[in-house]
């Protein structure tokens, strides 16, 4: 699974994620995707999906 954050807040500090709800099923897998741009920037927002 490859993920793209959808935008960064405040300029490229923090990474935004909006997950479809096939992406947010399996969160482990979903946040294993993620964890690089924790990794570099300590931080990420996870949006959930509405349906969620």
């Amino acid at each position: 699974m490859h993920i793209e954050p959808d935008h960064y807040f405040e300029n490229g500090g923090v990474p935004v994620f909006k997950p479809s709800m096939s992406e947010f099923k399996d969160f482990s897998k979903f946040v294993t995707a993620i964890f690089h741009y924790g990794m570099e920037s300590g931080i990420v927002k996870v949006i959930p999906p509405p349906e969620w």
